[in-house]
């Protein structure tokens, strides 16, 4: 992406990389506690039905 932009005119000096990604062991669903999750599907309005 950035050497697109920088292509089409954008000075290299204006533009930060940011990595995409995610850390898989700390964003584990499976690592949530049923009590956080259902805490947030109450204040979000979220049915249990729904992922």
């Amino acid at each position: 992406m950035q050497e697109d932009l920088v292509r089409h005119g954008w000075p290299q000096s204006k533009i930060n990389v940011v990595w995409n990604g995610v850390d898989p062991e700390r964003y584990n669903p499976k690592n949530c506690k049923p009590e956080d999750v259902e805490a947030l599907r109450k204040k979000y309005n979220i049915e249990l039905t729904r992922k």
